[in-house]
């Protein structure tokens, strides 16, 4: 039987998954939501937190919610109104989604909100956008729920290696997946052997290699997210551009994208030239036209 690694790095098994997804919706929650939550001071602590509450998360019982790509806006559409009556104010109009977000309710609520990256290479100017444009989900969470702007914890989860290359640049605060690995391993040693702590050590190990893939293949000018794409367009700024995504225009991924509204954070690549012959670029009327062609979602009753 062969080792972990070797089954993802050799091909003798499934490549090591590089979405980023995965790592914020399996292998955080794995590892900072373990055993029911019991070990969560751990993380709390290395944001900083000073007042900890005891976690208590069980079927009869629970005082925190927890939640990855965390679209609010929807969940409010579509509330089953036998269930949920509240009455909430200033609900957002954007679908921003973080990664994580945390809702801890004591003597004290408190929020933590994650906007995560592992190979993607954002400059720190799309981060900051992207974190900026989630206030109005914590500003919600606050006036609505009673956490504090003095309790709420918003950060960026980097590699470390890209928090140092964005450190000068970026305002938000920074707390690194390498942080999060070694500060649950030096609490119990016998993590190390744990399934997704080795295999977040690995993904971090294998870390160079696996970035550099997200730079963009020989066609690519430069990376952009679909929102600054889509405001370029409207204001006038961006006029001729074209776009890479695997499929193309009617491929599975773009359609992923704007189904999970995903595509107002995703990086993607761009050319102001068509690449030739190549079917996976489309133009930006193209992307336009589909993103102003989503209905929204009917409310469930």
């Amino acid at each position: 039987m062969t080792s972990l690694k070797e089954m993802l790095m050799t091909g003798t098994g499934l490549p090591l998954n590089r979405k980023e997804k995965f790592y914020t919706g399996t292998v955080f929650p794995m590892i900072v939501c373990k055993d029911n939550f019991k070990h969560l001071h751990l993380l709390l602590s290395l944001l900083g937190i000073p007042h900890i509450p005891d976690i208590v998360a069980n079927s009869n019982e629970s005082n925190i919610l927890f939640f990855t790509e965390y679209n609010l806006v929807d969940a409010i559409k579509n509330k089953q109104k036998t269930a949920i009556n509240k009455i909430y104010k200033n609900v957002p109009e954007k679908e921003d989604v973080p990664d994580i977000v945390m809702l801890i309710q004591s003597k004290i609520n408190i929020l933590v909100v994650f906007e995560a990256k592992m190979y993607d290479l954002p400059s720190a100017k799309d981060l900051e956008e992207q974190m900026e444009n989630q206030q109005n989900i914590l500003n919600f969470i606050q006036e609505n729920f009673g956490v504090n702007q003095a309790n709420t914890y918003h950060y960026a989860l980097l590699p470390e290696k890209l928090k140092i290359k964005l450190k000068k640049e970026l305002s938000y605060k920074v707390v690194t997946w390498e942080e999060i690995y070694k500060k649950y391993v030096e609490y119990e040693p016998e993590w190390r052997e744990d399934y997704f702590f080795e295999l977040l050590r690995i993904a971090l190990e294998e870390y160079d290699q696996l970035a550099a893939n997200n730079k963009g293949g020989e066609n690519c000018e430069k990376k952009l997210s679909g929102d600054k794409i889509y405001t370029g367009f409207k204001e006038g700024t961006i006029i001729k551009l074209w776009i890479g995504r695997q499929g193309g225009i009617k491929g599975k991924g773009l359609k992923n994208d704007m189904d999970n509204g995903k595509w107002k954070t995703i990086h993607y690549q761009t050319n102001s030239n068509e690449p030739e012959g190549n079917p996976n670029w489309f133009s930006v009327e193209e992307f336009i036209q589909r993103i102003d062609a989503i209905k929204p979602r009917p409310a469930q009753n």
